[in-house]
Order: structure tokens, then sequence, then C-alpha cells
């Protein structure tokens, strides 16, 4: 699979915000809120994070509207954020976020993110970074770089 990297574009923001929300729905403490306070809240959050950060996609080569995933990410006090990473289903295991990851903010960080989800137990059980979790900087007022 080839797979080309470019930055998020406005046509993009719909399958970001939808992808975002829904996968993002059942992860821990969102289970405990209904939809309406979870979807009227966290979309906001979103808005917040996609005016502020970069989003990296991966996309088809040939087709660069075929998205196959995202990371949301910045760079806070000199330390790399990594706020989101979406795979669609069909795509994941084959080393895609592994991309966005070294893509956006390199390969020899620290990484600090600010949502934590099953996937990312998974990944971090492999011990392969250095992973820090802080969910208050998904609240951060940093100036987009």
């Amino acid at each position: 699979m080839d797979i080309d990297f470019r930055e998020a574009v406005k046509e993009d923001i719909d399958f970001i915000m939808s992808s975002y929300l829904k996968s993002f729905r059942t992860s821990f403490d969102n289970t405990r809120m209904t939809n309406d306070v979870y979807f009227h809240n966290y979309s906001k959050i979103i808005n917040r994070l996609m005016s502020r950060c970069h989003c990296l996609i991966a996309c088809d080569v040939e087709d660069n509207n075929h998205v196959y995933g995202y990371v949301i990410y910045e760079v806070i006090d000199d330390l790399p954020v990594v706020h989101y990473i979406y795979v669609k289903y069909v795509f994941r295991l084959v080393g895609i976020a592994r991309m966005l990851i070294d893509r956006s903010i390199g390969s020899n960080h620290t990484i600090v993110v600010s949502h934590v989800t099953k996937v990312y137990d998974t990944i971090n059980k492999k011990k392969e970074r250095d992973w820090h979790y802080n969910p208050f900087l998904r609240y951060y007022e940093n100036k987009r770089s």
C-alpha cells in the first residue's frame, strides 16, 4: 500500500470531527455521560484543538481524498503533544499510526498524549517510546506554530 501524507484541508474537517467523536465516545469516562452532553461539549474541544494544532493526513498516493487516518498534534514548551490519532479500521495494524507519528513529531522524542484509548494502551504496552498522559493539555491555550 502506497501512502502519502498531507496537511488537513477544510474538506477534511467533517470526516475528522465525525471519526474523532465516534471513536472517542467509548473511551473510559466518556461512557458515563449522555450522548447529548458528550457530543455537544466534545465537539467544542475538537474545534479548539483543530484551530491551534496541526493535523497530518495519511492518504492514498493516487487519490489524496481517500483518507486512511490522521494525527492531531502540536508542540508545547518544546515537547511534542499528540492529541489524537485515528486510523480507519480496515487500515489498522499496518503501521499507519506509527508513520503518522514519525512524520509529524519524529521518532526520537518523549511523547505526551492528551487522550488515551484502548489502542493507546496496546501501543504503550510495547514500550517502544516514552509516552506520558496529560489530559489537561486538551485545554491549553497554545498559539499554532
